[in-house]
């Protein structure tokens, strides 16, 4: 999300169905379902969660036009060696990009004066704070296991030694791999208590 450098939210966002944004065990072909933690980030900040219909190519381009321009900024690897450096090669690229009236009905640059005008405000940093901080990682064990909350829970072998995050949805435990779903477990609400030993 870049709404404070464009100066606003939009009323609606675009997003591929991916599992960050989609609930995929509750959707359907007919139906998207937008997982609740997603949909309460839309809420606060202000936006309209629009999905990309399946085998929809009026949609689908939009996403992937503006993957193309992000393959745009390979030429780069290597050329940067802090973030500083990095901010400023995205700038001159995006500086470029915005400015540019191939394949374009009028320049991205222009078209944005006009459409600030309908964004909404920006959301104040104590209602979006809580949505960027750091997840903890849980280490995928020798058993393919990982510890939650004392339960443990199974992923596939690939990930033994991988470093995992967590989503906690109701009475599901969504583990993801990066941004990929890789198990979804339902949630263990069993205590176990030790019980004492005696000497005989």
């Amino acid at each position: 999300m870049h709404a404070k450098h464009f100066g606003g939210v939009p009323h609606e966002v675009l997003f591929d169905n991916m599992a960050t944004v989609v609930d995929r065990l509750s959707s359907t072909y007919r139906a998207v379902v937008i997982n609740k933690k997603f949909a309460q980030f839309a809420k606060d900040v202000g936006f309209v969660v629009n999905t990309c219909r399946p085998y929809r190519p009026q949609t689908k381009g939009k996403i992937e036009c503006v993957a193309r321009l992000m393959d745009r900024l390979k030429v780069y690897n290597k050329d940067f060696t802090t973030i500083e450096e990095l901010d400023n090669i995205v700038n001159k690229l995006m500086n470029e990009i915005n400015n540019e009236d191939i394949n374009f009905i009028e320049k991205p640059v222009t078209r944005l004066k006009e459409e600030q005008k309908y964004l909404s405000s920006l959301p104040s940093i104590d209602c979006i704070s809580q949505y960027f901080r750091q997840n903890k990682g849980y280490k995928v064990s020798k058993e393919s296991m990982i510890t939650y909350k004392k339960h443990k829970y199974s992923v596939p072998i690939k990930y033994i030694g991988e470093y995992l995050t967590v989503v906690e949805n109701e009475d599901t435990l969504n583990i993801y791999y990066t941004t990929d779903l890789i198990a979804c477990h339902k949630i263990s609400r069993k205590i176990f208590k030790l019980q004492k030993r005696t000497c005989s």
